[in-house]
């Protein structure tokens, strides 16, 4: 700390970022877990859950709470409730003694559950104790971690689900500022640090990463449920509500009226929700093109496209970008 070397940290916790704190002058690479507590509460919302949980990180971290916090706002926001597994005390947070403790609160739980974890250590540990304890993943619990880790996503059974983040971009900004610090640009780094205000950079999350332990529509329509995945599976496609009716062999009217009564929301609302979904992935791959997305979105026109973008976003997608590369 006081050898005056260029450093850039990683995910700070909040109390070392404060005034007089041991870190607070140092420039950070952080992820939106803002961002993160949100997109977890609307996946599994979509799948259709009615009951919720979130299990975090097990020292309570300040990144952990605050995606516990977004994502129950998130589902407080629409009238749901979330269960949060308590923070283990110290005494009972090694995992031999935590596993019984862990699995105690699973079982407690209302069931079928969407269950987000605060990470993929912590939604593997999840599915363990669902599995020590006869709890079908995702039957009866659905798990969903953070970080998209394929080693430990993979090797969970079922694989888990998770939320991606842009780390490569992360670490591209991280070694732009730690490169900017060591030419001691005065812009960027005054030799008095405390005098000069650090720089911030927050990377985003780009997606869910869908495997089997999310693999379930809690829906008891099995029209729906055809519907969604056939909605999920082209929505790079220009499809439209009649082709979902045509593929489903159903009038139209039926085809919406079960969507309102088990979604609350429109066929062709889902259709954009996902197409959005996918455009908004594809943004945060700067080597594509708008015109090479649009195409790939099924849009023959590009300024159709970008009018579509801004009237479901509010921003254009040049806005987006930049708002996923500046802090």
């Amino acid at each position: 700390m006081k050898s005056g070397l260029p450093t850039v940290a990683i995910d700070l916790f909040e109390e070392q970022k404060i005034q007089g704190a041991a870190f607070h002058c140092y420039s950070e690479i952080y992820t939106d877990s803002i961002r993160v507590g949100i997109m977890g509460a609307e996946h599994l919302m979509q799948q259709g859950f009615k009951c919720f949980a979130f299990v975090g990180e097990v020292n309570d971290v300040s990144w952990s709470r605050q995606r516990r916090d977004q994502f129950t706002q998130c589902l407080e926001a629409a009238g749901l409730t979330c269960y949060c597994y308590p923070t283990p005390p110290p005494s009972c947070r090694n995992w031999g003694k935590e596993l019984h403790r862990l699995g105690a609160w699973l079982l407690s739980l209302p069931k079928p559950i969407g269950l987000m974890a605060a990470m993929d250590v912590r939604g593997r540990q999840v599915i363990e104790a669902c599995h020590h304890n006869n709890i079908d993943v995702p039957g009866e619990v659905a798990v969903l971690g953070v970080d998209n880790d394929p080693l430990i996503c993979n090797l969970c059974d079922p694989p888990m689900s998770s939320i991606a983040l842009d780390a490569e971009v992360g670490g591209y900004r991280a070694a732009e500022f730690l490169d900017l610090l060591m030419q001691k640009q005065k812009q960027f780094y005054a030799k008095n640090r405390s005098s000069s205000p650090p720089m911030r950079f927050s990377f985003q999350p780009t997606g869910v990463v869908l495997r089997r332990s999310t693999e379930l529509f809690i829906i008891e329509d099995e029209l729906v449920i055809e519907a969604l995945k056939f909605i999920r599976i082209n929505a790079t496609l220009s499809l439209t509500v009649a082709q979902v009716s045509r593929h489903l062999d159903v009038s139209r009217r039926t085809l919406e009226m079960r969507f309102q009564k088990y979604l609350n929301r429109s066929v062709l609302s889902e259709i954009i929700q996902q197409k959005l979904e996918r455009i908004k992935l594809m943004l945060s791959d700067e080597s594509l093109t708008i015109h090479e997305i649009a195409l790939m979105c099924g849009f023959e026109s590009e300024a159709y496209f970008c009018r579509f973008f801004r009237r479901e976003t509010g921003q254009t997608m040049s806005e987006y970008r930049k708002s996923r590369l500046v802090s």
